[in-house]
């Protein structure tokens, strides 16, 4: 570590570079103080994961093995998924970051993550030049559901209560790269106002039917559109 300078070593998993034995105070306690040496040496941290055991997910704690694995930390966080979506299926892709234990700062914060491009990332849409490139993304997914829709003929409309509400048949389309519901409605809605799409209908007077569409622009050329 010292050699590549080196900030930050994560070692996963405990069970992967603890030989002793996890229940002893004594062992736990000797081993986080090799860890923490590491860290003074390079003037970084040590992340160690390690997975909980049936109690400590029971009971909400996330702990495993001896107190001593928690007492002799600065830091604990604990990463579970728990959410259910409105079928009240599990969500797989949601996951919660809790601090367990901060001697530097508080206790209880959450950090909720969603699994998206392959990483897990702040669900709340982050701020900045990572808030823009998820709103982009979010608004080319949703573009390239509506493409596919439309290729196979499939009509989606904006209504949120009608059974063909573009976000929740796009959700399930490989072309949504994982963009969830909420995620493709704000995308929908930013869409709206900016004119790349729009709602179109068509059919008899008596019987109109209303469907989202890609805005096509004249560029002066009959028939020709951009």
């Amino acid at each position: 570590m010292l050699d590549t300078g080196a900030e930050l070593l994560v070692l996963d998993s405990l069970h992967d570079f603890f030989g002793g034995n996890e229940n002893s105070r004594p062992q736990a306690r000797q081993f986080i103080g090799e860890l923490r040496a590491i860290a003074l040496d390079m003037s970084g941290a040590v992340l160690l994961t390690a997975h909980p055991s049936l109690s400590g997910r029971n009971s909400g704690t996330g702990e495993a093995g001896s107190t001593a694995w928690n007492n002799a930390v600065r830091s604990r966080l604990y990463l579970t998924a728990q959410r259910q979506d409105e079928a009240g299926n599990s969500d797989r892709d949601f996951r919660e970051l809790r601090t367990m234990k901060a001697n530097y700062s508080a206790r209880g914060e959450v950090i909720k993550l969603r699994w998206r491009d392959g990483v897990f990332a702040a669900e709340d849409e982050p701020a900045g030049m990572l808030g823009a490139i998820s709103r982009r993304s979010a608004d080319a997914a949703f573009l390239a559901c509506l493409d596919a829709l439309a290729a196979q003929g499939r009509r989606v409309n904006d209504g949120k209560m009608l059974a063909n509400f573009a976000p929740k048949m796009m959700a399930a389309m490989p072309e949504a790269e994982r963009h969830t519901v909420t995620d493709l409605t704000t995308a929908m809605n930013r869409l709206f106002s900016a004119g790349e799409i729009r709602i179109a209908e068509d059919g008899p007077p008596s019987h109109r039917r209303r469907q989202v569409v890609r805005t096509t622009r004249e560029t002066g050329k009959e028939g020709e559109q951009c």
